[in-house]
């Protein structure tokens, strides 16, 4: 499983994205995104529930890639 910087970049320019077109729909800076990018920043929950919905990707894998687990996992653990 790739990286959650890794994987941004991917489902970004599959879907034909801009870095400052994307920063703008998901309402956060278009450094922000960049430095999502070259893994100089971690993600929020919000945001993950954010790109989730925009790409329609499973939140739970994009959890995966920050190296986190889902809510439901963590409480079992």
């Amino acid at each position: 499983m790739a990286d959650f910087s890794s994987q941004l970049r991917v489902l970004r320019t599959k879907n034909k994205l801009g870095i400052k077109s994307l920063a703008r729909d998901l309402g956060v800076s278009y450094t922000y995104i960049s430095h999502l990018e070259c893994g100089r920043a971690k993600p929020s929950a919000e945001l993950i529930k954010k790109l989730a919905a925009y790409f329609q990707v499973n939140e739970d894998d994009l959890i995966l890639t920050i190296g986190k687990f889902p809510a439901d996992v963590e409480k079992i653990l």
